[in-house]
């Protein structure tokens, strides 16, 4: 038995009464609304949608933290200083700036810096970042929103690049 409300009084009655026992509707007013039912169609709209805002998260994940994409390509001369910026960078890491430059776990890029870096005023430090910053997102073509610093030798994060500003801590 299930139970069913009463069109004239919401009073709840079975659905195998012939009326209803508080007010006397007939069951055929008492009759419960049919049940809404998803149409293929509406589950095909419905999954649409979900797949596409899980893609766009995605993306958002994939630029570092919710920040959107900066949309951006690289100009002809970008791209044509690339080769003298790979060797600057090679460089600067044969001088003992850095040992490593990639991706790291909690952000795009990660430069991880080494002592003669530290001795560097903080335009020099900066401009070599920038450096990096503008080859990778060259590499990629967009923009990398944000550049982390580590020490090299302990792991700690020490600076941060990003909307090209160097923030030293």
């Amino acid at each position: 038995m299930a139970l069913i409300k009463c069109a004239e009084c919401q009073t709840e009655m079975s659905d195998k009464a012939a009326a209803c026992p508080k007010c006397g509707a007939p069951k055929a007013i008492a009759a419960a609304a049919p049940a809404k039912s998803w149409s293929t169609g509406k589950v095909l709209v419905v999954g649409l949608l979900i797949i596409v805002v899980i893609g766009a998260m995605s993306e958002l994940d994939k630029s570092g933290g919710g920040a959107p994409a900066t949309a951006w390509a690289p100009s002809k001369e970008d791209i044509a200083n690339q080769p003298a910026r790979s060797k600057l960078i090679d460089k600067m890491g044969g001088a003992g700036l850095w040992s490593k430059i990639g991706e790291c776990e909690t952000i795009e890029m990660c430069v991880w810096v080494r002592a003669p870096f530290y001795a560097l005023d903080i335009d020099k430090k900066r401009d070599a970042i920038q450096l990096v910053w503008t080859y990778h997102s060259v590499e990629q073509k967009r923009r990398i929103l944000t550049m982390r610093l580590r020490d090299a030798q302990s792991g700690r994060d020490v600076g941060i690049y990003e909307r090209e500003k160097l923030t030293m801590k």
